[in-house]
């Protein structure tokens, strides 16, 4: 099956289609994604924010996904997503994006 939407869950036999990858690391993992370069909402389709994977060296890959105002907004493409900060360059945080559990980004590095 092909998922089409920014913030889907893929694995597998749930592969990310219209140009998205499914995120094997950090707050991407297990979400259809586009990779980005650097924090912010340049190079992402309207709606999605570009953050850091996560805190820490092992974590410098940068990911598009999609923003959101509360749990509900993930959860409408996504159950297994929340509504958090995004991961800033510089070490701050926000907008809210829709990210898989600090849990689980947490023990997917991405280098």
């Amino acid at each position: 099956m092909v998922e089409t939407v920014l913030g889907a869950a893929c694995d597998a036999t749930h592969v990310c289609g219209n140009g998205m990858i499914c995120g094997t690391c950090g707050i991407a993992t297990g979400q259809c994604t586009i990779a980005c370069s650097a924090a912010g909402g340049s190079g992402c389709p309207t709606g999605s924010y570009c953050s850091r994977a996560f805190t820490g060296a092992s974590f410098d890959a940068h990911f598009c996904v999609k923003q959101c105002n509360s749990d509900s907004d993930c959860h409408a493409v996504n159950t297994a997503l929340s509504c958090n900060d995004a991961y800033q360059d510089d070490g701050t945080s926000g907008p809210q994006i829709c990210n898989v559990s600090n849990s689980i980004g947490s023990t997917h590095p991405c280098n």
